[in-house]
């Protein structure tokens, strides 16, 4: 005896409804940017990383963090790199790659400090939830610094956000 065609689909579609509950939202951390200071692009790169690094330890529980490899991956299909999705298609890169949040950091030399600010994007609608200012003396400080400003950025939305809720920042 077959079982009929529909009840096949019904059966297909409750084995999967657990794999697609389980899945968390996603997060992207873009490369960071520095003007009117010369880093590296290995420089920045490890800043970038160091975001990463804390965007795991905060909201790993409750989303997922796209890796560098994989946004590069998921770039390339859609015929993008990630240095020209800088600026102002940030949320939209976000969108393409399915994050639901989007994490920005930019250097910058300005009245004789060095100023990072790490900002954090909503996808869908366009919203920034959150920006960390954050400066040190001289250019060895910045990895501390990425980390000490993430952190604070981060913290924010570990455990405000339920899996599948918009985000809020927490007050």
């Amino acid at each position: 005896m077959r079982a009929p065609f529909s009840l096949v689909v019904v059966l297909f579609a409750l084995c999967l409804a657990p794999l697609t509950l389980a899945a968390k939202p996603l997060v992207a951390v873009l490369d960071f940017r520095a003007t009117d200071l010369e880093l590296s692009a290995g420089e920045l790169s490890l800043l970038t990383e160091g975001a990463r690094k804390v965007a795991v330890e905060q909201l790993g529980e409750t989303y997922g963090i796209i890796t560098r490899e994989n946004l590069q991956d998921l770039l390339s299909a859609h015929g993008k790199t990630l240095e020209r999705c800088q600026g102002a298609c940030e949320t939209e890169t976000g969108r393409m790659l399915g994050a639901e949040l989007v994490v920005t950091g930019h250097v910058t030399q300005a009245f004789g400090e060095i100023h990072l600010t790490v900002k954090i994007h909503r996808t869908a609608p366009p919203t920034l939830l959150a920006t960390e200012l954050g400066k040190t003396t001289n250019a060895k400080g910045l990895p501390s610094l990425t980390h000490d400003v993430c952190t604070k950025l981060l913290q924010r939305l570990k455990g405000s956000n339920k899996a599948g809720t918009p985000p809020t920042m927490a007050a």
